[in-house]
């Protein structure tokens, strides 16, 4: 075969394969001419007709239970284990809700933490703040022109600053309690105390003379004292400051000079002592603390 005969049998068997693949071509693109070249159905014949009346579906099987119950009977209710397990899941499992949780448990997470913060600050400054405690040394022998010595000490951590305190010495009846009724008391004061260090004061009957100067007991003051138809009562209140905030110290000492054994009303009096943060009057006195 020369090569003329060889390029026309290419040429020939390439127009066949370009054909067949245009003819494969038209019937993927075009499904349905197929249903066209097919025959149509034949006609029945004459003894056989076709029945154009619609189908009727078969009536649906008849609920008893439905039957039964009235139109107005309200549907019986889900169980309470059902309906909370339906509200949990519709509160917590879905993921608007578990974004919520999480929401939910950060806040509450920073508000334990604020309490335990709280805390150890409170427990922090109590340990290392100054506290001021006073001591009073009544006189064993009553004499008429007696004299009180106190102390004002500090047990705490930190230097206690202007320390002011508001001192009372008063002649009470046995069945009563110390009060404050706006008479003149002593004052003292001092700038600074250190931890374990102590101001020292010292006082007599209030109120005193107008110079200043001690007032002493009168005769009828000595026999309510030795009678036991009254006894010596001090008291006050002490103000200071430290690093910490401002702070005070109540304090009620009785003291009673009868010979025989005979009670006298110092509860209130024991009552009266406490300690305390931020600024205090001194008004009432352990009379006061009756009323709580």
């Amino acid at each position: 075969m020369d090569n003329k005969a060889l390029a026309q049998f290419i040429k020939t068997e390439l127009s066949r394969a370009i054909s067949r693949i245009e003819t494969l071509v038209l019937k993927v693109g075009h499904p349905r001419q197929q249903d066209e070249t097919r025959a149509e159905p034949a006609h029945g014949t004459d003894n056989q007709r076709s029945d154009t009346r619609p189908a009727v579906p078969a009536p649906a099987p008849a609920n008893s239970k439905q039957s039964k119950r009235s139109v107005n009977t309200p549907r019986p209710r889900r169980k309470i284990t059902i309906r909370l397990w339906r509200q949990f899941k519709r509160l917590f499992l879905k993921k608007d809700r578990l974004e919520r949780v999480a929401f939910i448990a950060g806040i509450s997470y920073a508000a334990v933490t604020f309490v335990q913060w709280r805390d150890l600050r409170h427990n922090f400054a109590a340990d290392q703040r100054a506290w001021i405690r006073v001591e009073i040394n009544m006189p064993v022998t009553l004499t008429s022109d007696f004299a009180i010595l106190g102390q004002m000490r500090n047990v705490g951590k930190s230097p206690a600053s202007k320390v002011d305190g508001q001192i009372v010495v008063q002649i009470v009846n046995a069945d009563e309690a110390p009060s404050f009724n706006g008479q003149v008391h002593q004052y003292v004061w001092t700038n600074i105390v250190f931890p374990s260090d102590f101001s020292e004061f010292s006082t007599g009957r209030t109120p005193n003379n107008t110079d200043g100067s001690v007032r002493p007991l009168d005769a009828e003051e000595m026999r309510r004292l030795s009678s036991g138809t009254a006894y010596l009562a001090v008291f006050g209140v002490v103000t200071y400051r430290d690093y910490f905030g401002d702070h005070w110290t109540r304090f009620c000492v009785p003291k009673g000079y009868q010979t025989g054994v005979r009670q006298y009303s110092s509860k209130s009096c024991v009552g009266w002592n406490d300690v305390g943060e931020g600024p205090i009057g001194f008004t009432g006195g352990p009379k006061e603390t009756e009323k709580k």
